[in-house]
Formats: C-alpha cells, sequence, structure tokens
C-alpha cells in the first residue's frame, strides 16, 4: 500500500511538471517613443508566460516585441495605483454650470486601479527595464 501511494505522488508530481501553461493577457506598454523622443506613450499588446519554454513574451502590433527568458529576469515589482475618475475634466465641467456641477461630480465619483509589472532584466546590451499595466487577473491572481 505504501509503495503504490510514493507512486501515485511521483506519478503526480512528473504529470504536474509536464503540463506547463501557456497563459495569455492583453496589456499596455509603456515606453519612449524613441531613443531621441523621451515622451511616455501607452502601446497595448500581448503579454504571454510560456511555462514549457520559460519565456516571458510581449508582442503589440507598433513593433514592440520582448521575448525575455524567466531566468533572464532580476527583478519584478507589482504594485496596484488608485486614483479618482476624472481628473482635472471633473473639476473644470464642474465650474461650468449647475448641470455640470452634477455631472462634473458623477465623473470624479469613483475610484480606478491601476496594475503595474515593473521589470528588471539582462539582455545582450546589458540590464534594461520595462514597465506594463496589466489587466487586473493577471498577475495579482496569483500566476507563478
Amino acid at each position: 500500500m505504501r509503495r503504490l501511494l510514493t507512486v501515485t505522488c511521483v506519478l503526480s508530481f512528473l504529470a504536474s511538471g509536464m503540463s506547463a501553461q501557456r497563459t495569455d493577457f492583453e496589456a499596455k506598454i509603456r515606453r519612449h517613443r524613441s531613443p531621441d523622443k523621451r515622451v511616455l506613450v501607452d502601446k497595448f499588446g500581448t503579454l504571454t508566460f510560456d511555462d514549457s519554454t520559460r519565456r516571458f513574451i510581449f508582442k503589440s502590433e507598433a513593433g514592440d516585441l520582448l521575448d525575455i527568458g524567466y531566468d533572464d529576469i532580476g527583478k519584478v515589482v507589482f504594485e496596484v495605483k488608485t486614483h479618482m475618475r476624472g481628473g482635472v475634466m471633473s473639476d473644470v465641467v464642474q465650474a461650468a454650470s449647475f448641470p455640470g456641477l452634477v455631472a462634473g461630480t458623477a465623473m470624479a465619483g469613483g475610484r480606478i486601479n491601476n496594475y503595474w509589472l515593473y521589470l528588471d532584466y539582462k539582455d545582450h546590451d546589458g540590464d534594461k527595464s520595462v514597465l506594463l499595466e496589466v489587466p487586473k487577473g493577471c498577475l495579482c491572481a496569483g500566476h507563478r
């Protein structure tokens, strides 16, 4: 009986290693427009965690491509930032008139959460970093 339990545990452990996951998410990269233009721009793309090849991949239609091995990642930071909906625009609408007061208050009423993923990684050119905005359920939900 004990031998059967040991064999079952070993087989389940091996099977869990063979069923590596590939998980895709829609994400947004925040990067500089170009090496000369330091203005930050956001570009949407697909973020993939491929556990079978142990790769972190981000591709966008704008030509952004990150293909990083898990072993090349030195630092990962997840952060949630909360801010009010509307910003300055809600203040402008509130100042316009009484109907603007109602509309501006409604615009400013909600809180927004942004989920950020910051990576430091090694590339053939040296150390690099990237900042991505990920959906709520992406990494904060417990992906390894």
